[in-house]
């Protein structure tokens, strides 16, 4: 059980424990709410009628609201290093969850991981492989060939296609798709139906 936002000194691993040992109350307050996990732990335990959850951060209050209302449950955004430097200051999505531990300040990836990031998160999360494709990542299998893939506008939540295997980076052997064999054609995601690209297995 994960309890709270994601944020810098979380309670999250102990909160469950220190709850169990609190007596119960009418009240119970989170005096340094941060992330909320102490918050989240009270309200599940039924120990108490009233929770107060109180921090300084105006943003972190308010991406707390937002999460309690359920407003980040469909979130599936990739933000960029551009996007999340113009946003961080107004979106709590945007400014915890994809700051480098969750600092609010700093963006989540180094500049040279980035397109691999996101390659993957179009991967997994819109099910779409074209970036993967693009770095070199990824190659149709011989057993399938490759479909047109959804849209980036309307990503899906679907498990990645098995058309793919990963390419093995991690000691230099870093490989284009094969040549030999039948053509497999994809769609570039938002693409017309007739422009398509063509890989050889």
């Amino acid at each position: 059980m994960r309890y709270g936002m994601p944020y810098k000194g979380s309670k999250n691993s102990i909160a469950a424990e220190i709850i169990s040992i609190l007596p119960p109350a009418k009240h119970f307050y989170d005096i340094f709410g941060g992330g909320g996990a102490m918050t989240h732990a009270a309200a599940l335990s039924g120990k108490y009628q009233y929770i107060h959850y109180n921090e300084l951060n105006p943003l972190i209050c308010k991406g707390f609201k937002m999460a309690v209302n359920g407003e980040f449950k469909n979130e599936r955004r990739w933000i960029s290093r551009e996007y999340f430097h113009a946003h961080k200051g107004d979106d709590p999505y945007v400014a915890i969850c994809w700051s480098f531990g969750n600092n609010l300040c700093d963006y989540l990836y180094s500049k040279e991981l980035e397109p691999i990031k996101k390659a993957v998160h179009y991967a997994r999360i819109y099910n779409s492989y074209c970036l993967l494709h693009e770095l070199g990542l990824a190659e149709p299998s011989r057993a399938e060939p490759s479909r047109a893939e959804p849209s980036r506008a309307e990503p899906s939540r679907a498990e990645p296609s098995r058309a793919y295997r990963t390419v093995n980076t991690l000691e230099g052997n870093r490989r284009s798709p094969r040549r030999r064999g039948k053509p497999a054609e994809y769609m570039e995601p938002g693409s017309p139906p007739d422009a398509t690209r063509t890989y050889r297995q």
